[in-house]
C-alpha cells in the first residue's frame, strides 16, 4: 500500500523543484489571465511534476483536472485547479469522492492575507464530513500560488479528520 504521507512528501519536493526550474517569463505570461494560467499548469507545469515523480499525467481523467498514474495505470494523485475561492468547495467535494492516496487543490488567488481564514475551515469541514462516511487512507493538499513581491506558494495538508497537519511556503527562486 502506498503511504499518503510519502506521496505528499515526494509530490511537494517535485512541485517545488519544478517551480524553481521553470522559466520565469512563462510564469509572468501565465499570470496575465485565467485561461493562460490554466494552459500553463495543464500543458507546461504539471507534466513536469509528474515526470519528476516517474508518473504519467492525464488531464480530465475520471473528471479530475490532473490525474497522476503509476506504471500500472493506478491513480496515485488526483488534482483540481481553481481560480476562485467561492467555487473551490465544489472541487474539494469532488476530490473527496475520488480514490487516490493524495488529493490536491491548486489555487491561484489571494490567500495568506485574507481568504485563508474564510475558506480553509469550510473546506476542512467538507473533508471531515465526507470521511465520516467514506473510509480511505489519504491526505489533501491545498496549494496556493500568489504574487506579492515575488511568486510564493503556500502548502496546507489536511488529514481525513479535517485537521491541518502541515503548513509551509515556497518562494519561487528568481
Amino acid at each position: 500500500m502506498i503511504s499518503p504521507q510519502t506521496t505528499w512528501t515526494d509530490f511537494k519536493a517535485a512541485f517545488c523543484s519544478a517551480l524553481d526550474e521553470a522559466e520565469k517569463t512563462k510564469f509572468l505570461e501565465a499570470w496575465h489571465s485565467i485561461p493562460k494560467k490554466t494552459f500553463f499548469y495543464e500543458w507546461t507545469f504539471m507534466p513536469v511534476v509528474a515526470a519528476k515523480l516517474g508518473q504519467v499525467m492525464k488531464t480530465e481523467m475520471l473528471k479530475f483536472d490532473y490525474t497522476f498514474l503509476n506504471a500500472d495505470g493506478v491513480p496515485i494523485i488526483i488534482a483540481e485547479a481553481e481560480n476562485k475561492h467561492g467555487t473551490a468547495g465544489h472541487e474539494i467535494k469532488c476530490l473527496c469522492c475520488g480514490a487516490a492516496p493524495l488529493k490536491v487543490l491548486v489555487l491561484s488567488c489571494e490567500w495568506q492575507a485574507s481568504e485563508k481564514r474564510k475558506f480553509l475551515p469550510r473546506w476542512c469541514e467538507i473533508i471531515r464530513t465526507h470521511h465520516a462516511v467514506i473510509s480511505m487512507d489519504c491526505l489533501y493538499a491545498i496549494i496556493v500560488g500568489e504574487w506579492g513581491e515575488s511568486l510564493e506558494y503556500s502548502f496546507t495538508v489536511i488529514n481525513t479528520a479535517g485537521n491541518v497537519i502541515e503548513e509551509s511556503r515556497h518562494t519561487v527562486k528568481p
